[in-house]
């Protein structure tokens, strides 16, 4: 038998650290965006579809379905795959001296 649990837009964390409402949480193998302030050790929710603006290497071009990653000692998205975290597919291209980028996040 099959069950049904959510329709997986979101996901409950457990915060590490403080997270302020809209910052990028890097799971295992997705990322993620807190929907409201979660305080250290407190449960709260994040997005895990959609897309969302999000700070870019301002000197990285990114051109529109690129892949991008998440660079957690940045904070920002990159082309870097090293090290870092997979976000999802560039939404629009984004010039190298651009500071955001829309992204469509785990995909």
């Amino acid at each position: 038998m099959k069950t049904f649990v959510q329709g997986g837009h979101t996901i409950l964390i457990t915060a590490a650290a403080d997270i302020a409402s809209g910052d990028v949480v890097k799971l295992t193998n997705m990322i993620a965006i807190a929907s409201n302030d979660i305080a250290s050790g407190e449960e709260g929710v994040a997005a895990t579809v959609g897309v969302y603006t999000l700070d870019k290497n301002a000197t990285e071009a990114i051109t529109q379905g690129q892949t991008v990653y998440w660079s957690s000692a940045d904070n920002n998205i990159t082309t870097t795959a090293t090290d870092n975290q997979v976000a999802g597919k560039a939404w629009e291209a984004a010039t190298a001296t651009a500071t955001e980028v829309n992204v469509a996040i785990n995909i």
